[in-house]
């Protein structure tokens, strides 16, 4: 015989489940930065400046993974906020992305060059 929740907890588990779905799609909406966006850690494969495109070769892994960085991606090594340009002479280096998925795509919100050593 299946088990039911108690009729009292039927509105409050409701009320957050609605939330939860109501903030979840306004962020989307709104096209917040979420600090749980997938991140890839790996080393810079290539990057392309004029069509906004890098590659990364993550850890552990043998296939690159090509990303479009976003218009208002930011790109950054320590305190200094990079081109895409001055980024493809850090090709080999260790980065972390933060992206998300757009139409089955990668687009990458933010490129954190790690310091060399």
């Amino acid at each position: 015989m299946p088990r039911h929740l108690p009729h009292a907890l039927y509105a409050p588990l409701a009320a957050t489940i609605s939330a939860f779905l109501l903030s979840a799609v306004i962020g989307v909406a709104r096209g917040q930065d979420d600090a749980s966006a997938p991140t890839l850690l790996g080393h810079l494969a290539f990057v392309e400046p004029a069509a906004r495109r890098i590659a990364v070769l993550p850890q552990g892994e043998a296939d690159l993974v090509d990303l479009l960085v976003a218009d208002d991606g930011e790109v950054r090594q320590n305190d200094q906020k990079l081109t895409l340009s001055e980024l493809v002479i850090l090709v080999g280096r260790r980065v972390s992305v933060r992206y998300r998925i757009d139409n089955d795509r990668r687009v990458a919100q933010s490129v954190i060059v790690e310091p060399e050593g």
